[in-house]
């Protein structure tokens, strides 16, 4: 049946993804069900608020496993099947080169990025503020926050190494793989447009992080994604720019190596150098070609 995979039309190829990132979720929650279970007797006695708190500062590893599980069942497993079915001639759609001075400007422009989101961050919350019912956007995003300080509030060496693997490498593999490898591929299929491919790539990569008061820093970070991607022709490009956008703020959380950028006028003027760059390469995607 899934051999046939390739030979549907884009759209319903996005549809077949979507299946199979539903079929994950339900594993990952039945998998999950079992290891809290077995971990914590008794837990399905608390509340919800008092159970997720047993579970993220947890010191035995469970939430940062679930982390790691949640990754590979809607991101890096789908994305590796959907490489395997899609594959010509014995090669999958995975774009890979082993160029290392590819590696060098993206690192650089992506560290600039980490720079301006403090006044990303700063416009988001502002107009966030002029929706109705801000309150619920900013409660959500309190809420997806407070899970990531519990899952890395611990002191611990070998937490901090899962959380690692959890928060950076499988994030950077996995999302790259569906957001940058299959859907700018997919998007492109279906419109035939490369600004579309890129841009629709990026704001549904920033929504489906549930935080709406940072959605525009991740959208940014999602767009420059896309366009190492599309000039490269690498894939390990985006990768590894993910890799260090991830690991510097998981350093942030124990040692204070951004507070030079959380001053405004700093974080906005490395934000209009990178517009500037952002410009200067949304400009010249016509002349790329993702297939």
């Amino acid at each position: 049946m899934f051999k046939n995979v390739k030979n549907l039309s884009p759209t319903l190829q996005l549809f077949f993804l979507f299946g199979v990132i539903v079929f994950g979720f339900f594993q990952y929650m039945f998998v999950q069900g079992i290891i809290v279970l077995s971990v914590f007797p008794g837990i399905e006695e608390l509340s919800d608020e008092e159970v997720m708190k047993t579970v993220m500062t947890s010191k035995t590893g469970v939430s940062q496993i679930l982390l790691i599980l949640q990754q590979l069942f809607f991101f890096l497993l789908p994305a590796l099947l959907m490489n395997y079915l899609l594959r010509e001639n014995g090669k999958g759609i995975f774009k890979w080169e082993h160029n290392w001075k590819q590696y060098f400007g993206p690192i650089a422009w992506m560290i600039l990025g980490i720079v301006s989101l403090y006044f990303l961050f700063y416009i988001n919350v502002h107009l966030i503020d002029l929706l109705p019912n801000s309150e619920y956007f900013i409660e959500m995003d309190q809420e997806r926050e407070g899970v990531i300080e519990m899952a890395t509030s611990n002191e611990s060496v070998w937490l901090f190494l899962l959380n690692a693997i959890a928060i950076t490498i499988l994030p950077a593999i996995g999302e790259e793989m569906i957001f940058r490898g299959f859907l700018i591929r997919n998007f492109y299929q279906n419109s035939n447009n490369i600004y579309f491919a890129v841009f629709g790539s990026s704001a549904l990569f920033a929504l489906i992080h549930f935080q709406p008061l940072k959605f525009i820093p991740m959208f940014m970070i999602g767009l420059l994604l896309a366009l190492f991607y599309v000039h490269t022709k690498n894939l390990l490009v985006p990768i590894i720019a993910h890799f260090i956008n991830n690991i510097i703020s998981l350093i942030s959380t124990k040692y204070p190596i951004l507070e030079f950028s959380e001053n405004l006028y700093f974080s906005a003027g490395a934000s209009l150098i990178l517009l500037i760059v952002i410009v200067y390469y949304v400009k010249k995607l016509k002349e790329k070609q993702i297939l």
